[in-house]
């Protein structure tokens, strides 16, 4: 019986990073020239209008004892304003 001839498989070549740079093919499939397409991803990135618009205000973390701020919640929910709008009133004179 003749000896069966084997296609000559080269050995797996790495770049610096650890990727595999001589893949040709995966089961006999051709891999598409990664070169040649022109694709960009599908998510991430910055979007023309996305975010949080300017309010033109600067954040402030404030301490308050728990009776202040619950009284302070309790006056903006009653007046129907936010936290921010009552606590810029009260504060705007000082």
């Amino acid at each position: 019986m003749p000896k069966k001839k084997h296609e000559k498989v080269n050995p797996p070549v790495f770049d610096e990073r650890g990727y595999q740079v001589n893949i040709e093919d995966i089961n006999g499939e051709k891999l598409p020239d990664l070169e040649a397409l022109n694709w960009r991803p599908l998510h991430g990135g910055s979007r023309l209008g996305a975010g949080r618009k300017p309010s033109g205000r600067v954040p402030v973390t404030l301490r308050l004892r728990p009776a202040v701020a619950n009284r302070l919640r309790a006056v903006a929910k009653k007046q129907g304003k936010t936290l921010s709008e009552l606590a810029e009133e009260r504060l705007a004179g000082v």
